[in-house]
């Protein structure tokens, strides 16, 4: 996928479910659109149950988003091999997950030389140098996450530039020849703690 695009749109990919921080996203996406109103959103998951009514959370989300629903297209859930082209029609992708292990999703989106927003608070800490392969912000932050989301499109240049900084890191750091052996070396390493009559020091 090239990363030089130029599409306004802003992706956020996974299910809707309230620890991934798609409720502060809604208020996010609303302080976005009051100053950038040209900003496409794209969300796309399998929406689950509010943790405290049972709604769903698209429609949730949809009555947060008030007048500027109109500017949010809801997908609910799409084949894995779609995502290529989805991140291909994106600029800018976001993950303000509350807690988070270390999704695929943000590897790919770095893969495809995307500009990542992601939540400090996760595994995702991890993958991102902040400001230099994205932009990380605190859990449960909407106005830090609105802020991060407009920083990203008045600074296309930027983007483009932790765009290209993403891919090199996720195609030099996490490919399957790499983190192959390190998985099975991890097994190797439990299996010995694990066997029978060892003495653990």
């Amino acid at each position: 996928l090239p990363v030089s695009t130029a599409t306004g749109r802003v992706t956020y990919l996974g299910r809707l479910e309230a620890r991934k921080g798609v409720i502060e996203l809604a208020e996010a996406i609303r302080l976005v659109l009051a100053r950038t109103p040209s900003t496409k959103f794209r969300l796309v998951g399998r929406s689950l149950p509010h943790p405290s009514t049972g709604e769903d959370l698209a429609i949730h989300m949809r009555r947060l988003l008030g007048p500027f629903a109109e500017a949010v297209e809801f997908i609910d859930g799409l084949p894995h091999s779609e995502i290529p082209r989805l991140l291909g029609e994106t600029d800018i992708c976001v993950f303000p997950s509350i807690w988070e292990n270390l999704p695929y999703v943000c590897l790919e989106a770095m893969a495809a030389g995307r500009g990542v927003i992601a939540s400090g608070g996760s595994g995702m800490a991890e993958l991102i140098d902040d400001g230099v392969t994205g932009k990380l912000v605190q859990p449960r932050d909407a106005r830090g996450l609105a802020d991060a989301i407009l920083a990203m499109i008045a600074d296309p240049a930027g983007r483009i530039s932790m765009g290209e900084k993403a891919r090199a890191k996720a195609s030099m750091g996490y490919t399957s020849e790499i983190i192959g052996p390190l998985q099975e070396a991890s097994y190797l390493r439990a299996i010995e703690r694990g066997r029978p009559g060892r003495v653990r020091l």
